[in-house]
């Protein structure tokens, strides 16, 4: 009985090396009480991770993954503090997964000042044109209404512009206040 209690503990573990786990969707960060900070930022990282996984089961990782800035879908060439939060959040976490993430504002070079040392930019003439071509754009939109906020992430084909996946949340005003200061 021991042999083959032995037997299929081996065949078991044996199994198991084969398994590879190469991109990790837990969190490095220790579990916290959600909070209502916590759980709009919570939604977004779900969101993203969410489009990470699309990317990486079709072998779009290696990318190059360029994320834009999410827009008022009212006024599409405006964002805000919160649309540039959840993109910052965006572009970390995607990297964080593995995929390649392009910094669109790296400058061309580093701008000394008595702030510190800054090498990135929004000033289109001082940003330094990629070396590689953009396969994927990861971007989105987002609605603020009174009682609630809904975010629209996606994923679009640089070259066909056919979106490859997307996703939808919402949260409430309270979450969203919470982000904006």
């Amino acid at each position: 009985m021991r042999l083959i209690a032995s037997c299929l503990l081996v065949l078991a573990l044996t199994g198991c090396s084969s398994l590879r786990l190469t991109h990790d969707f837990h969190d490095p960060l220790p579990a916290q009480k959600p909070t209502e900070y916590v759980s709009g930022l919570v939604k977004n990282a779900q969101a993203v991770d969410f489009l990470a996984k699309h990317l990486l089961e079709h072998g779009l990782e290696g990318g190059p993954v360029l994320v834009g800035t999410l827009s008022n879908v009212n006024a599409m060439g405006a964002s805000s503090t919160f649309g540039r939060a959840l993109t910052e959040q965006m572009s970390s976490r995607l990297a964080n997964r593995g995929i390649v993430v392009l910094e669109p504002r790296l400058r061309e070079t580093m701008a000394f000042t008595n702030s510190g040392e800054f090498v990135l930019t929004r000033e289109a003439d001082e940003v330094a044109v990629p070396s590689v071509p953009v396969t994927v754009v990861a971007t989105g939109t987002y609605s603020v209404g009174s009682e609630e906020v809904t975010v629209h992430l996606k994923l679009v084909d640089a070259k066909t512009q056919v979106v490859l996946q997307g996703i939808s949340y919402a949260m409430t005003r309270k979450e969203y206040d919470r982000l904006v200061p």
